[in-house]
């Protein structure tokens, strides 16, 4: 039986407590352009960008939200969004982490989307109501 991870639109990562990715769902292969098989075991630097110090790749595993540059598997860069946050044992044990990743020129485009959506409906609510008040 397959994990509810991998049905879920966002790319999701897991690694483990030494920053090796240990699982990746469907929307992740398909964002980063490469297999899960490709990317079991391998340290999540290698999607990060080539000139990163290790200062900056620490700084990027902090928990929180971070927008940098990743690497695809085809080669290009984009701009993502990581969404980080540790995974705790029941013993309070630092376990790995989970990342989520958005491409964020999609996140924008969808956001654009849904205010455009808005905007349309709230038009069609208003004439409407000046229609009924007119007749």
């Amino acid at each position: 039986m397959e994990s509810p991870l991998h049905n879920l639109p966002e790319a999701i990562i897991i690694l483990d407590f030494n920053n090796h990715i240990i699982g990746v769902n469907s929307a992740g292969e398909q964002l980063l352009k490469l297999k899960r098989t490709d990317l079991i075991g391998k340290s999540i630097d290698a999607m990060l960008p080539r000139q990163s110090s290790s200062t900056y790749r620490n700084e990027i595993l902090k928990d929180g939200r971070k927008e940098i540059s990743l690497s695809r598997g085809d080669g290009q860069t984009f701009h993502a969004e990581l969404t980080l946050s540790t995974i705790t044992g029941l013993n309070g044990k630092h376990m790995g982490r989970v990342v989520i990743v958005r491409d964020s020129q999609q996140s924008q485009q969808s956001e654009m989307g849904i205010k455009q959506e808005t905007s349309v409906r709230n038009q069609n609510l208003m004439l409407r109501a000046f229609q009924e008040t007119t007749f």
